[in-house]
């Protein structure tokens, strides 16, 4: 088990910032992938916002500097929102909101898993 949560642990450094970079790429790109076409944008958001919380939940553990990097990442969605309506796609308050929720849901439910 050990050997598991080392192995979870690399993956979530080497994957963090990638992980911001698409997220990003995704959010702001005039012409989204045609595969997420088919996805509701709502449970993307939340999937991707998860994610992020959840390697950082493993990488710093439950510390303080947490706090910063979900609040970080809550950040992140809000601006990302507002750079989407500024470029011409449509940043709305719903998607943000689930931007904001889950990093606190993959936070707690990432702690209570490994710790």
């Amino acid at each position: 088990m050990i050997s598991l949560m080392r192995f979870l642990r690399f993956l979530a450094v080497w994957l963090f910032w990638p992980g911001v970079a698409l997220i990003a790429w995704g959010e702001l790109t005039p012409n989204p992938p045609t595969v997420a076409q088919h996805i509701w944008d709502k449970a993307e958001h939340f999937t991707a916002y998860f994610g992020l919380a959840a390697m950082a939940t493993l990488v710093v553990g439950l510390r303080r500097p947490l706090a910063w990097a979900i609040l970080g990442i809550i950040a992140l969605g809000g601006v990302l929102e507002i750079l989407q309506g500024l470029l011409g796609r449509d940043g709305n308050a719903s998607c943000s909101r689930n931007s904001r929720n889950s990093p606190c849901a993959a936070m707690s439910s990432t702690w209570r898993s490994v710790w």
